[in-house]
């Protein structure tokens, strides 16, 4: 893991910041690099702290990976995760925008305005999260779209 802090404002919550995590696949010798950018300072004190609090659902997508012994996008994790879920798991395609510690959207023809607690890319997906939300944008289609996990 390596950590860099590229700046730091004491007046706003979103710390910019460089930190690298692994996701070790047991088949290969390529793993998921975890690529954290931002975290907000009002809800964790490190990017540690924000990786750890969605260590669940990434190391299930590890396991997913690892069980199907090849690599996996993340979307087609989700998508079983839903199917095979015994709680709430769900999926809604939008677009939203992320704006500092906001996450912006239109939901059922109301305007959203929620906190971003952070943001990390992995598998070519730059994902903001709010909670048990997470909010995916596909660099490589640019579609977005909002993951709940129970």
């Amino acid at each position: 893991m390596s950590s860099i802090i590229l700046k730091s404002s004491d007046s706003h919550p979103m710390k910019e910041i460089f930190e690298q995590y692994f996701l070790v696949l047991d088949f290969s010798n390529e793993n998921y690099i975890i690529e954290l950018s931002t975290f907000n300072s009002n809800f964790f004190s490190d990017g540690y702290t924000l990786i750890n609090n969605y260590a669940l659902v990434l190391n299930d997508f590890k396991d997913y990976a690892n069980s199907k012994q090849k690599r996996v996008r993340f979307i087609e994790f989700i998508k079983y995760s839903i199917k095979h879920s015994q709680i709430s798991d769900r999926i809604e395609y939008f677009n939203f925008k992320v704006k500092d510690d906001h996450i912006l959207f239109k939901q059922d023809g109301e305007k959203q305005d929620w906190i971003n607690m952070g943001e990390f890319y992995i598998d070519n997906y730059k994902i903001n999260v709010c909670s048990s939300y997470l909010f995916f944008t596909d660099l490589l289609s640019e579609e977005q779209f909002m993951y709940y996990a129970d």
